[in-house]
C-alpha cells in the first residue's frame, strides 16, 4: 500500500484524517489497494494536483444521508455530549468499509509526511455524564442559596427597642412605640405607666395626635378601672387612680366629675348612716327603717345595697338583743342560783356587735358578782360541789377577789379533767396536764389547798395511766403477735384502778381478737388452698379444716362464710351433671324429659333458683309449640267450615285437649257450627254450653 499526502488528493468529508497510534504528530491516510484501469503518467513525471484521479462517485448510504443532512437546516443548538469514538471515528470505518474499489493504478509514490499540531487538551479527555449533572447541581445550590439568605436578610424584621432602658429622655418614636406596648396588656398599673411615659408631648413635637388619641383611650380604661375600685367599696383607691389621669386627656373633665359625685355621695351615706345608728341607739325602730329607705334612693351600691342590708340586719339583731336583755332581767330578779345562771344564758345569745350587749355588759357584772358571793357562802357551809357549780357560771369579765380566784381556777380545772374519764387520747391527756397545772397554782393558804393536792395526785395517776395506754396502743398497731402480747400486759394493770377501765377492757378484747386471727390464719390458709382445687373431696377436705377452728374464736364467721360457700360449690359440682344434660335435651326441644330431669334438684341446691328459672322458660316454649299445633287444628277445621263440611269441621275442632290455651276459643267455634248444622234443636243444649263455659 502506498501512502498518499492528503495535499495531493481532495478527499471526501468521511475520508478526513485518522489519529495514528500515537493520537499526536502526523496524520496519514491508508487507501485500500486498486487495480490498475489505465496506463498512468510516467514515473518521472511529478504527479500534479490538478490531475489527481478521482474515483467515481459511489452509490452508498453515506450519500443519502448527506443528502439528508443537506436539506436539514442548520441547528443553533450546541451539543456538549461528544465522543470521539463513538461519534465520529466509529461511523467513518463503517462507511470507508461500504466504499466500491476505485479501477485506477497509482504509481508508488512516497511522499514526506507532513506534521500535524498537537491535539487540544480538552479532545483527549472528555468529560462524563454525570460529572455534568454535579456542576449544575452544585450551581443550581449556590444560586438557590444565595436567593434564600437574600430573601431571608429582606424579610426579616429591624431589632425591637430595648423598653425596660426607656426613659422620658429617650426619642419620641420609641417612647410611644414603648407607651402602647406597656398598655397592650389593659393592666391598671401598665396602663399609669405607659400614660407616664408620654405625658407631657408638645404640640410642636410629631405623632402628637397619635400620642393624644392613645392617652385618651387609656384614660378611658382608668376610669372604668376606678368604677370597679368604687363598686368594692374602695373611695380612696377609686379616687387615687380618677385622679392619676392626665389634664391634657379628653376623659379629665369627666373623671374630675366622677371623683365629685362619688365624694357627694359617700358624704351623704355617712351622713344617713349615722342618723340610723342614732335611732336603733335610742330604739326608734321605725325612724331607722325610714333612714334605709333613704339610703336606698343613693345611686352607690355601696350604700344602696351594702349597708342597707347590714343596717336591716343590725336592726333585727338589735330587736332580739334586746328582747333577751329584757327577759334575763325578769329571770334575775329572784337571785337565786339557777335564775341568775339562766339570765347569764340568755345574755349570751345577744349578737355582739349591738348597742343592746353593751347594755348587757353591766347586767353581767352585778349577776356575776352575786353568783360569787352565792359560791363562797355554799364553800363556807361546806358545800364545795354547789359552789364549784356556781362559780362556773360567773362570766370571765367579772373581776374576782383572790380567794374566789382559787375557788374559779379550782372549778375550771375540774371542768376540763371531767373530759378525760372515758377517753385517754392525746387532746385530753393534754388536758390533764392543764388541770394538774392549775390545781398546783393554788396557794397554801387557801382552804382549797387540800382539796386541790388530793385532786392532783388523782390527776396524775390518769395521766400516767392515760400515756401508758396510748403507748400501748401504738405497739398495738404494728401488728404484730408479740406487740399485741405485750400491749395487753401494758393495759392490764390500768383496768381496775382508773376511770379508763372501760376503754382498757374494750383494747385488751380487740387485741385479743387480732391475735386469734393471726393464730387461726394459717388454717384458713392451708383449707383456702385445697379449695382451690375445685374438687369434690377437696372442698370436703377444705371444709373439715375449718372445723378445727372453734366457734368462740375471732374468726369464726369467716369460717361459716367460707364453709357455706363451699358447700354450695359442692352442690354445684354433684348436679352439674345433671344440669348439663337437661340443656341438652332443651336445646334439642325435648322440654317434658328435661323438666323431668332438673326435677331431681331439690330446693335445698345451689342450682335450685337457677333450675327453676329455666323451668319456667321450657313451660312457655312447650306451650308455644302446642299453640303452633292447635292453631294449625283449628284452622284445618275452619277450612273445612268454608267448604261446607261442618261435621268435619266440629270432627277436627274437637282434637284440641282440654287445659290447652286454644281449647275454649275451639270450643266457642265448635257452638257455633253446631247451631249452624243443627239449627234451633240445639240451641238450648248450646246455652247450657255457654253457661258451663
Amino acid at each position: 500500500m502506498r501512502n498518499v499526502s492528503q495535499s495531493q488528493f481532495n478527499l471526501p468529508p468521511i475520508l478526513k484524517p485518522r489519529l495514528d497510534g500515537s493520537g499526536q504528530g502526523r496524520r496519514s491516510v491508508e487507501l485500500p489497494p486498486v487495480q490498475q484501469a489505465q496506463p498512468l503518467p510516467e514515473p518521472n513525471h511529478p504527479l500534479q494536483p490538478s490531475e489527481a484521479v478521482q474515483p467515481p462517485p459511489a452509490k452508498s448510504t453515506v450519500g443519502k444521508v448527506g443528502k439528508r443532512q443537506s436539506k436539514s437546516k442548520p441547528k443553533p443548538k450546541f451539543n456538549l455530549k461528544f465522543n470521539l469514538k463513538t461519534d465520529l471515528l466509529n461511523p467513518a470505518a463503517a462507511q470507508l468499509k461500504r466504499l466500491p474499489q476505485p479501477k485506477l493504478t497509482v504509481p508508488a509514490v512516497k511522499l514526506p509526511a507532513i506534521p500535524l499540531p498537537p491535539m487540544p487538551a480538552f479532545l483527549k479527555t472528555q468529560p462524563k455524564p454525570w460529572e455534568w449533572s454535579i456542576v449544575w447541581l452544585w450551581a443550581l445550590g449556590a444560586f438557590g442559596g444565595l436567593g434564600i439568605v437574600a430573601f431571608a436578610w429582606m424579610a426579616s424584621l429591624p431589632p425591637l427597642p430595648e423598653c425596660r432602658s426607656i426613659a422620658r429622655t429617650s426619642p419620641g418614636n420609641l417612647r410611644l412605640y414603648c407607651a402602647q406596648e406597656k398598655a397592650r396588656s389593659g393592666q391598671l398599673p401598665d396602663l399609669l405607666a405607659a400614660m407616664a411615659l408620654i405625658n407631657g408631648w408638645s404640640e410642636q413635637e410629631p405623632l402628637y395626635d397619635e400620642v393624644q388619641r392613645s392617652i385618651s383611650d387609656w384614660s378611658t380604661l382608668v376610669l372604668i378601672a376606678a368604677r370597679d375600685q368604687m363598686a368594692q367599696n374602695d373611695l380612696k383607691g377609686a379616687i387615687d387612680t380618677a385622679n392619676q389621669i392626665p389634664a391634657s386627656s379628653a376623659v379629665y373633665p369627666e373623671a374630675q366629675e366622677t371623683i365629685a359625685h362619688w365624694e357627694q355621695q359617700w358624704q351623704k351615706g355617712e351622713q344617713i348612716y349615722a342618723a340610723a345608728q342614732a335611732a336603733m341607739q335610742a330604739k326608734n325602730w321605725t325612724e331607722a327603717s325610714d333612714w334605709i329607705a333613704t339610703l336606698n334612693e343613693l345611686q352607690q351600691d355601696y350604700w344602696r345595697v351594702t349597708q342597707a342590708d347590714r343596717l336591716a340586719q343590725q336592726i333585727q339583731a338589735e330587736k332580739q338583743g334586746w328582747q333577751a336583755l329584757n327577759k334575763a332581767r325578769k329571770v334575775a330578779q329572784s337571785r337565786s342560783i339557777s335564775d341568775l345562771a339562766g339570765a347569764i344564758g340568755l345574755v349570751k345569745d345577744i349578737v355582739p356587735q349591738t348597742y343592746a350587749w353593751q347594755a348587757a355588759q353591766a347586767d353581767l357584772e352585778q349577776w356575776g358578782r352575786s353568783l360569787l358571793d352565792l359560791a363562797m357562802r355554799q364553800w363556807q357551809q361546806g358545800d364545795l360541789n354547789g359552789a364549784i357549780v356556781a362559780v362556773q357560771q360567773v362570766p370571765l369579765n367579772v373581776p374576782l377577789p383572790s380567794e374566789v380566784q382559787d375557788l374559779v381556777k379550782f372549778s375550771h380545772a375540774e371542768k376540763q379533767v371531767a373530759q378525760v374519764n372515758e377517753d385517754s387520747s392525746w387532746q385530753q391527756i393534754w388536758s390533764l396536764i392543764e388541770g394538774i397545772s392549775a390545781m398546783s397554782q393554788i396557794s397554801t393558804s387557801s382552804p382549797l389547798y387540800p382539796q386541790a393536792q388530793a385532786r392532783q395526785q388523782t390527776w396524775e395517776k390518769q395521766f400516767q395511766d392515760g400515756v401508758q395506754l396510748q403507748w400501748a396502743t401504738l405497739g398495738a398497731q404494728l401488728g404484730q403477735q408479740s406487740t399485741l402480747n405485750w400491749a395487753i400486759e401494758q393495759t392490764k394493770p390500768i383496768v381496775g384502778r382508773s376511770s379508763m377501765t372501760n376503754e382498757g377492757q374494750n383494747l385488751i378484747a380487740q387485741w385479743q381478737k387480732q391475735i386469734q386471727i393471726i393464730e387461726d390464719q394459717p388454717i384458713l390458709n392451708a383449707a383456702e388452698t385445697v379449695a382451690a382445687r375445685n374438687t369434690i373431696p377437696d372442698l370436703q377436705q377444705a371444709i373439715a379444716h375449718l372445723r378445727q377452728i372453734p366457734s368462740d374464736r375471732a374468726t369464726w364467721s369467716e369460717t361459716q362464710r367460707l364453709t357455706s360457700q363451699w358447700q354450695q360449690q359442692i352442690q354445684l359440682l354433684e348436679d352439674q351433671p345433671i344440669w348439663n344434660e337437661a340443656q341438652t335435651l332443651a336445646k334439642r326441644e325435648q322440654y317434658t324429659e328435661a323438666i323431668a330431669l332438673v326435677g331431681k334438684i331439690g330446693s335445698s341446691r345451689a342450682l335450685y333458683p337457677q333450675v327453676q328459672q329455666a323451668i319456667e322458660t321450657w313451660k312457655m316454649a312447650i306451650r308455644s309449640a302446642e299453640m303452633a299445633a292447635d292453631r294449625i287444628i283449628l284452622n284445618r277445621a275452619k277450612a273445612f267450615a268454608a267448604k261446607g263440611d261442618l261435621t268435619g269441621a266440629i270432627a277436627t275442632a274437637a282434637e284440641i285437649q282440654p287445659g290447652r290455651d286454644l281449647y275454649l276459643e275451639a270450643q266457642g267455634t265448635i257452638g257455633q257450627w253446631l247451631k249452624q248444622r243443627d239449627g234451633d234443636a240445639f240451641s238450648s243444649d248450646a246455652d247450657e254450653a255457654d253457661d258451663l263455659f
